[in-house]
């Protein structure tokens, strides 16, 4: 489509076949002339994750560039860096290989991008369990946007984010000795100087909860915790301390760490 925005879809895998294929029908699938590299990030996987990327790729050769990176594990965000480095488009999606897009979303994303192009949108998640549960968000979406600008931990989930890729250049990059929450110091970093975000709104992607899923395990909510007060140090300073000690507190009487 002429004038259109460009996207770079990033997707990181390792052994992904059990749920690859939801995730790439769910990209195939988007209506619309659209202009979309998907870039696979994998860990030298063991089983059928290439072979299926490579079908993909052969398939829809014509309409959606598929690239396939492969190097040794060294962690998520060692992979999305790698997937930064390498795209071409203007805006950036990060997609979890166990997640999918919904359908036909991306046109409609995408249109509203190139009439504002800000720096980063933010759209709706839809959460959804093994047992077929559902748990949309979207509520409140003013008051989390308010609360990230004061700095706290109130996420933008990465499955319906555009970012505009020159922000990498400007704000740096994910930060690979962080093993969760790296994500967090990139918003901070966003927020802190001043870049422009709008909400989209409507549900963008569908997140999986399973076992397997890193940013649900609770064996690793002490280390999150940990890194995003170190984020929120290395920003703000003692104005970082502050905004920890009121999570901790609000973790103590709700349950829920901000």
């Amino acid at each position: 489509m002429k004038g259109s925005t460009s996207l770079s879809i990033i997707t990181c895998t390792w052994d992904s076949e059990k749920y690859l294929q939801e995730c790439i029908e769910s990209v195939k699938n988007q209506s619309g002339n659209l202009s979309i590299e998907h870039i696979f990030v994998d860990g030298l996987s063991t089983d059928k994750t290439i072979e299926i990327i490579q079908s993909y790729q052969e398939e829809c050769k014509d309409r959606i560039d598929v690239k396939i990176l492969q190097s040794s594990p060294k962690g998520v965000y060692n992979a999305m860096n790698q997937g930064i480095e390498n795209a071409t488009g203007e805006y950036l999606l990060f997609l979890n290989s166990d997640d999918y897009l919904e359908d036909g979303i991306l046109a409609q994303y995408l249109e509203q991008v190139s009439l504002s192009k800000k720096d980063i949108y933010y759209g709706n998640i839809d959460f959804f369990t093994p047992e077929g549960q559902h748990f949309p968000t979207g509520r409140f979406h003013r008051l989390r946007l308010f609360l990230a600008k004061l700095g706290f931990h109130t996420l933008f989930y990465h499955p319906t984010c555009l970012i505009k890729r020159q922000l990498f250049s400007e704000l740096g990059k994910y930060d690979e000795k962080k093993k969760i929450a790296s994500d967090y110091g990139f918003w901070l970093r966003a927020t802190k100087h001043h870049k422009s975000l709008e909400y989209f709104p409507h549900i963008v992607a569908h997140f999986r909860i399973h076992e397997e899923s890193l940013s649900t395990s609770g064996a690793n909510a002490d280390l999150s915790i940990q890194e995003i007060k170190s984020f929120r140090i290395q920003e703000y300073g003692f104005y970082g301390k502050i905004i920890h000690a009121i999570g901790i507190l609000c973790k103590k009487f709700t349950g829920k760490y901000m």
